[in-house]
C-alpha cells in the first residue's frame, strides 16, 4: 500500500520538529526505517524548526498571561464610571504618545551620533567676516568636517547612555560605580581623573 503524500510531509515535519524515528513512526504509521531511508535520501534536518517550535511556544505563554491581564483591567474596568474610564484612556493615551515621542528622538540621536562615530568626523560651523573699508562687510557662514576629539567621544558614550536608559535598555546605574563595586570585590584601588 502507498504512502499519501500529507502522511510523508507529515513525517517529514514531525522529523524536522526533532521528533525521534520511533515518534514520526506513532504520528504517522510509516515504518521507522522507511522514514529513517526517505530523511537521509531527501535530506531532511532533524530538529530543524525545533528553535522556531520554541519561539511560538513562548509566544502562545505570553500572550496567555497578556489574555489574563486584559481579562482582570476589564473586570476592574467595569467598576468604573463612562467619565473615569474616559478621563483614564486619555492620559494613558497621552502618556503612550510622549514615551513614543522620547523613544523615536533618543533612537534617531542615537543614530546620528553612532554615524559621527563612524566616520569620525562631526560638522562645523565657521563664522568669517569679511569686512570693506569703512566697517561696512560680510559675513559667511561655511561648514567644514573636523575630526571627532576626546571631549566629544565622552559626549557620545553619554548620548548613547543616556538614550539607553530613557529606551530602557540599559539600567541607570552609573559605570564608574558598577566598575568600583568589581574593583572593591578585586581589591584594586581605582584613580579617577578628569
Amino acid at each position: 500500500m502507498a504512502i499519501s503524500k500529507e502522511k510523508w510531509e507529515l513525517a517529514k515535519a514531525l522529523f524536522e520538529l526533532g521528533k525521534s524515528l520511533n515518534e514520526c513512526e506513532a504520528g504517522t504509521g510509516i515504518n521507522r526505517t522507511s522514514v529513517g531511508k526517505k530523511a537521509k535520501k531527501e535530506g531532511w534536518i532533524k530538529a530543524k524548526n525545533l528553535q522556531l517550535k520554541s519561539e511560538i511556544v513562548d509566544f502562545e505563554s505570553e500572550n496567555s498571561t497578556l489574555v489574563e491581564k486584559k481579562s482582570t483591567l476589564v473586570e476592574k474596568t467595569s467598576l468604573l464610571s463612562d467619565f473615569e474610564i474616559t478621563i483614564i484612556q486619555d492620559v494613558v493615551e497621552n502618556e503612550v504618545h510622549h514615551k513614543a515621542i522620547l523613544f523615536n528622538n533618543m533612537n534617531l540621536a542615537m543614530i546620528r551620533s553612532n554615524q559621527q562615530l563612524t566616520k569620525n568626523t562631526k560638522q562645523v560651523a565657521i563664522k568669517t567676516k569679511e569686512s570693506f573699508g569703512g566697517g561696512a562687510g560680510s559675513e559667511t557662514i561655511e561648514i567644514v568636517n573636523v575630526e571627532l576629539d576626546g571631549a566629544d567621544l565622552r559626549n557620545h558614550i553619554e548620548l548613547n547612555h543616556k538614550a539607553g536608559v530613557a529606551m530602557g535598555v540599559i539600567s541607570d546605574k552609573p559605570m564608574v560605580e558598577v566598575n568600583n563595586q568589581n574593583n572593591q570585590q578585586n581589591k584594586i584601588e581605582i584613580v579617577l581623573e578628569d
